[in-house]
C-alpha cells in the first residue's frame, strides 16, 4: 500500500523536511493559540455530552477530538451530535487503521517498490 503522501509514514529525507516545515507553519507552537477557541468549544461540548451520557466516554471523546481536527484542518464547525463529517472521519480513521495493520499480505511481505 503506497503511503508516500502521509508525512507521518515518510522516512527522514528532503521531502520529509519540506513537509514538516510547511506543517509547522500552520500547527506549530507559534500558531496553537489560534485553536484555543475551537478546543474550548469542543471541551465544553464533551463535558455536556458526558453529563448526559457518561457511559459512552470513548465515543464522546473521539467526537470532540474529531471536531477539533476538522475545524483546524478544514475550518469546519461540526455539530455537537450526529454530524455526518465527524461520522465520515471516524469511518476513514477506522479503515485506515485496518488497512495499515498486518492482516493484509501486502503489509507482511517485504516490497522494494514502496519507499517512504
Amino acid at each position: 500500500m503506497d503511503c508516500n503522501f502521509a508525512m507521518s509514514l515518510k522516512r527522514y529525507s528532503r521531502s520529509w523536511k519540506t513537509h514538516r516545515r510547511l506543517l509547522m507553519q500552520h500547527v506549530g507552537p507559534n500558531s496553537t493559540q489560534l485553536f484555543t477557541g475551537r478546543q474550548t468549544v469542543a471541551a465544553y461540548g464533551l463535558l455536556r455530552a458526558l453529563l448526559k451520557d457518561g457511559g459512552n466516554f470513548e465515543q464522546h471523546l473521539r467526537h470532540a477530538i474529531t471536531r477539533i481536527l476538522l475545524g483546524i484542518a478544514y475550518d469546519y464547525d461540526a455539530q455537537l451530535h450526529n454530524d455526518p463529517m465527524v461520522d465520515l472521519a471516524d469511518k476513514v480513521a477506522s479503515l485506515t487503521t485496518e488497512g495499515l495493520g498486518t492482516k493484509f499480505l501486502v503489509n507482511i511481505l517485504p516490497s522494494c517498490t514502496c519507499q517512504f
